[in-house]
């Protein structure tokens, strides 16, 4: 990745945001919050072509083995202003299997600044394109993983912040596995430091 803004290269606070380990810490995935600039533009209110990409390493060797391309949704509302915070990306993955990805998508607008939109959506890696010799989306458009919507915070009566990780958490009683998110207050008195616990329901 080449740091030249307008040409290649990753855009401002958007390089790696979501990291998981999988295959028993053989592998490790990544994921890019925003697309590239050679990868084309950012997600906006009204735009949902935004691409981003989501890659494979091999944890042992650290070497970049393959990368998966990831069609990021619109920007959910329209912003008031105009800003480099109006933004929807991948703030987090983690590993459900070897070839399974639960994404988490988190946008903001300005004008809507005390809510934080997140979805989760699962993604298969198996038959999926590797895109790493595709050095530009923009010129070579690439098939996107195919997203299945698991959950919309929105239909939780809570106020929602700044979600940046989930990881499992404790088995239930009645076996069921759980799932802990956290929020980053960014050591701001306007922000709410959270954690939600969900059980996951097979």
């Amino acid at each position: 990745f080449h740091f030249t803004k307008g040409a290649n290269g990753p855009r401002k606070n958007a390089l790696f945001e979501g990291v998981t380990f999988a295959d028993n810490y053989k592998t490790l995935y990544a994921s890019l919050e925003e697309p590239s600039y050679q990868d084309g533009k950012p997600a906006s209110f009204g735009f949902g072509g935004a691409i981003t990409r989501i890659l494979k390493f091999d944890a042992k060797t650290k070497k970049n083995t393959a990368q998966y391309a990831y069609n990021l949704g619109e920007l959910p509302i329209e912003p008031t202003v105009q800003s480099d915070w109006n933004v929807n990306g991948i703030s987090e993955i983690l590993s459900i299997n070897n070839h399974t990805l639960l994404v988490m998508e988190r946008a903001w607008a300005k004008g809507h600044d005390d809510h934080t939109y997140i979805k989760l959506y699962l993604v298969d890696l198996n038959n999926a394109e590797n895109v790493i010799n595709n050095p530009s989306f923009v010129k070579n458009p690439p098939k996107p993983l195919k997203k299945k919507l698991l959950f919309d915070f929105d239909t939780i009566d809570r106020h929602i912040d700044n979600f940046e990780g989930v990881t499992f958490g404790p088995t239930l009683p009645n076996g069921n596995k759980t799932l802990i998110f956290c929020v980053d207050n960014n050591f701001s008195k306007n922000q709410t430091q959270q954690f939600f616990l969900f059980e996951v329901e097979p």
